[in-house]
């Protein structure tokens, strides 16, 4: 044994300084396997937070190595000759969207509108003509509320009590208007424009505005009308994700929004 020591750790000639060396070891072993736990815990630490999820951002493949963000898809003036082609994007992507339906829309595309709710997307009551507040008078501008909700109502068989406001221009009388009617105004404050309702700006543009502006909480804006933004949605969607960004209902995003 003594023999087998001298030649493997020179210098060691007894069993006590073999009992040294062993206990060395083993000090050594269990500073690295802290060390290791530590760093583990650390990373954990970093990684999306898995409270987080909600039932939109259940299932969805995300990057490790990034901070989750959620975000909600806002789709503006539906339904419309795009609407089938978008659905089709949407499911294709497994993402659940938000859709603020002019009631005038609706009733001229009810079928439209039923593929809308039977997608699982939320709707919003973004007017019946999608007219500017500030050009009607208090009559006409509660009929242009009340009348896009019961319109879509009429067809889904649900009114949203969600109010997305045409030009997202936030009319004073809108609140009483709101309230009488047991509705709500969405929140805007976190909207990020991607500037497809301007038709001078390009495919290329209306992508950069998104992916640049997004933000944890954002709502992103978009028209279902441009070809140029069908064109690139799925491309977003895909960035998006890469980004670690889950897709929310507004009700979520307006939940998750108020918990934070």
């Amino acid at each position: 044994m003594s023999d087998i020591l001298d030649m493997t750790y020179p210098g060691i000639h007894s069993p006590r300084s073999a009992s040294r060396l062993v206990s060395s070891c083993l000090m050594s072993m269990m500073l690295t396997l802290s060390t290791l736990a530590f760093t583990a815990k650390a990373q954990a630490a970093d990684a999306p937070d898995a409270s987080m999820a909600t039932p939109a951002n259940a299932g969805q493949d995300l990057p490790t190595n990034c901070k989750i963000m959620h975000v909600a898809l806002m789709i503006d003036d539906g339904p419309s000759a795009n609407t089938e082609r978008l659905l089709k994007i949407l499911a294709d992507a497994g993402v659940k969207a938000n859709f603020d339906l002019i009631g005038k829309n609706c009733e001229l595309n009810p079928a439209l509108t039923l593929a809308i709710r039977d997608g699982g997307h939320q709707i919003l009551d973004h007017s019946f003509i999608h007219a500017q507040p500030a050009t009607l008078s208090d009559a006409e501008l509660t009929d242009d509320v009340v009348n896009g909700a019961a319109a879509i109502g009429k067809i889904t068989g649900t009114e949203p009590k969600w109010y997305w406001p045409p030009y997202i221009a936030l009319d004073p009388r809108l609140a009483d208007i709101l309230s009488t009617n047991g509705m709500q105004m969405a929140n805007c404050s976190t909207l990020v424009g991607s500037m497809d309702y301007d038709t001078t700006v390009d495919a290329a543009t209306i992508k950069r505005l998104t992916l640049e502006g997004v933000k944890d909480g954002s709502l992103l804006l978009f028209h279902e009308w441009r070809n140029e933004t069908l064109d690139q949605m799925p491309s977003i969607i895909e960035e998006l994700r890469k980004m670690g960004c889950v897709f929310l209902t507004y009700d979520e995003m307006d939940a998750y929004l108020k918990s934070r």
